[in-house]
């Protein structure tokens, strides 16, 4: 099942950087739960459900003219699957931002019921037990 499991990721991450709202919902548990990183202004430490990642899209979206999640590497952690990567942005005001960052991303019965931000790869991979 793991190797599903990095396939939604991937599929969520590419709905996510495109923009696609309601492909991203549909990769996601009804009951997810979203830990963000807390270093964005604005934006809570934790939404829940649908709607409440809706909330975190409009709030997070909100700042950024352009959002892309790079995934860099995808590493299958049972049901967990671990992203080292970049999240890269251009703000309202044209400056550019690129920075590491890492999730977990918990998979169950084929969606992503928690993801957990991180604000490097290095505390994501701790988080699940592994160094690089």
């Amino acid at each position: 099942m793991s190797r599903e499991n990095v396939e939604v990721v991937r599929h969520a991450l590419e709905a996510w950087s495109c923009g696609d709202l309601d492909a991203t919902l549909a990769l996601l548990a009804p009951e997810l739960e979203w830990r963000g990183t807390g270093l964005f202004p604005g934006v809570a430490r934790v939404y829940h459900g649908h709607d409440g990642f809706t909330r975190f899209w409009n709030d997070f979206r909100a700042m950024w003219d352009e959002i892309e999640v790079v995934s860099e590497r995808l590493l299958d952690h049972g049901d967990r699957v671990v992203v080292i990567g970049r999240f890269e942005a251009r703000g309202r005001e044209g400056i550019a931002v690129s920075r590491e960052m890492g999730m977990i991303v918990t998979i169950r019965d084929g969606l992503a019921a928690r993801i957990d931000a991180y604000p490097t790869a290095e505390d994501a991979l701790e988080a699940v037990g592994l160094r690089e």
